[in-house]
């Protein structure tokens, strides 16, 4: 994809090289998978992961992926990261924007979509990086 290649703690593979934001995959601590965010919050919270790294204070980044982006006056927020899926579960109503959508495989919820319930995907978010994310069975 283009992206510089870190591992968690987003230092390269060149010693003393540490990489940040929209060039940068990272190797999840928790999933092992590298991740490429390109959202310039998540780049901000890197930023301050690799300064520290440079200073000899190494810390994983382990932020839940996310994105948001506002349309029309409405807001969109994803959390999670899912390639693909074999369940979509969706609460509320599409048609008025107003909804929560649960991508779910192999009976994981892997990322939640908002739109008109911020509160949600927050929450969402902090279970998920807390491993507490509830399965799809017990939405």
């Amino acid at each position: 994809d283009g992206s510089l290649v870190t591992d968690e703690f987003l230092q390269t593979t060149a010693e003393g090289l540490f990489a940040a934001g929209d060039l940068a995959s990272y190797r999840s601590p928790r999933t092992g998978q590298q991740l490429r965010v390109e959202h310039w919050d998540v780049a901000t919270s890197q930023g301050r992961v690799a300064a520290k790294g440079m200073l000899g204070k190494k810390e994983s980044f382990d932020q839940t992926p996310f994105f948001w982006t506002s349309l029309f006056g409405k807001n969109l927020r994803y959390v999670g990261h899912c390639m693909q899926f074999d369940e979509l579960l969706v609460d509320g109503d599409l048609s008025k924007l107003n909804f929560v959508a649960f991508y779910c495989h192999g009976k994981e919820v892997k990322a939640v979509a908002t739109m008109g319930r911020d509160p949600v995907a927050v929450a969402a978010g902090e279970l998920m990086r807390m491993g507490r994310m509830p399965s799809p069975d017990d939405l």
